[in-house]
């Protein structure tokens, strides 16, 4: 997801349209915007999971914490 985000952000650096580049039209910013926050919200929830796996595996995990 990242990476795709990456290249999205360069080829609007390179593309031009009606005479100007994508970077400078503000639904596109806007968009490559939603686009970063999904990216750091999938981040964080993969994380999440990961670290409540792991409080599981190791026997510390309580319904406290779930």
């Amino acid at each position: 997801m990242c990476r795709i985000l990456s290249m999205a952000r360069d080829y609007s650096t390179r593309r031009k349209a009606f005479g100007d580049y994508l970077k400078n039209y503000p639904l596109h910013v806007q968009t490559l915007a939603l686009m970063e926050v999904e990216v750091r919200a999938a981040t964080i929830l993969v994380l999440e999971v990961a670290r409540l796996l792991g409080r599981e595996d190791t026997g510390i995990a309580s319904d406290l914490f779930c």
